[in-house]
């Protein structure tokens, strides 16, 4: 977004970020517990990251005069890496923790049926706000099973 240097909650989540990053890198790749507590410390601090995101993007949207394309383009951006960051990380954690690994990652997901849930709910949500919900068509296009 332009001029997002000049927003301080956009500040703060780029240097956080920023900082987050440099301290991972400088991380001995030996140091499995260093970061593995760094990792944990950084996903506390950034609990709280989505309350300067949105506070940061409704600022910049009503000084800027930013569209709502330009708004709803960078938060599905914004969003999409946080959500990988997040799983990956969660992930890691999880296969590392010391008493002994898990995972984050169901080993039986069906993905069309968790997405074909997804709509029935998200349809449920349409019809109860709006009195009408489009039609989704859910496409099986074939047998998908993790890992």
């Amino acid at each position: 977004l332009p001029k997002w240097n000049e927003f301080p909650h956009m500040r703060v989540i780029h240097s956080l970020y920023s900082d987050e990053f440099r301290k991972l890198r400088m991380i001995p790749q030996t140091d499995a517990e260093t970061f593995r507590v760094t990792l944990q410390t950084f996903k506390r601090r950034n609990s709280n990251m989505l309350m300067h995101v949105v506070r940061g993007t409704r600022a910049m949207k009503d000084q800027l005069g930013l569209s709502d394309d330009e708004v709803n383009d960078f938060l599905d951006d914004f969003l999409t890496a946080r959500i990988g960051t997040e799983i990956l990380s969660s992930q890691y954690l999880a296969i590392t923790r010391p008493g002994g690994a898990t995972s984050v990652i169901d080993p039986q997901c069906d993905p069309v049926r968790v997405v074909q849930m997804a709509a029935m709910d998200a349809t449920r949500l349409c019809k109860y706000h709006y009195g009408y919900a489009p039609p989704v068509d859910v496409v099986d296009v074939g047998q998908v099973r993790f890992p």
